[in-house]
């Protein structure tokens, strides 16, 4: 079961050393092994472990997010990083028990919330990743992927009145109906 990593946004890019940012730049882009042979800190790390996941080298994608985790122990994307890249490799014991001390050290992280909630919701614990993203609207009532979130478990618990109520607040914060949405993603 794949999960996806969270790169980092553009913001973050750009205020990377200019070696550094180019490697995630052309990472994004596509380029299959950009140059990281100048680069170093926990980002860089980071990227390691995407390019080694991208080959298929769980082991050293792990080594690499747990160097990462090293160098920024308190970096709550590099720990849901980490926690996926367990998942991924079947360490679920340890993901789980990394994306718990995560929600209970940032609390009002919207995005540690939905990570747990997905990586619950895949393990088909829907109630307790119903709560997860219960939890995420608390710390911000408007947060969109959280709502689709949201909607998705409570179709598959067969609550489809409370999903479409759910689906009614995203479409009038985003504008746009879940079958708008599905058509924008698939393009």
């Amino acid at each position: 079961m794949g999960f996806n990593l969270e790169m980092p946004d553009e913001a973050e890019i750009a205020s990377m050393p200019s070696g550094l940012s180019g490697a995630w730049q052309g990472y994004l882009a596509g380029e299959p092994e950009p140059d990281l042979t100048a680069c170093d800190g926990a980002m860089a790390l980071l990227l390691r472990a995407c390019l080694a996941r991208d080959r298929g080298a769980h082991s050293e994608a792990v080594a690499h997010g747990l160097a990462a985790l090293e160098v920024s122990p308190d970096h709550m994307m590099l720990r849901r990083n980490m926690a996926a890249l367990l998942a991924t490799t079947g360490r679920r014991d340890l993901a789980e028990d990394l994306l718990t001390a995560t929600v209970d050290e940032a609390p009002l992280d919207p995005e540690t919330w939905l990570s747990r909630a997905d990586f619950l919701a895949r393990h088909d614990d829907l109630e307790a990743a119903l709560a997860d993203l219960r939890r995420a609207l608390l710390a911000d009532p408007n947060y969109p992927p959280a709502l689709r979130g949201q909607a998705r478990i409570l179709r598959r618990l067969g609550r489809r009145r409370e999903a479409r109520l759910v689906e009614q607040k995203l479409q009038h914060l985003t504008g746009q109906t879940p079958q708008e949405r599905t058509i924008a993603k698939t393009g």
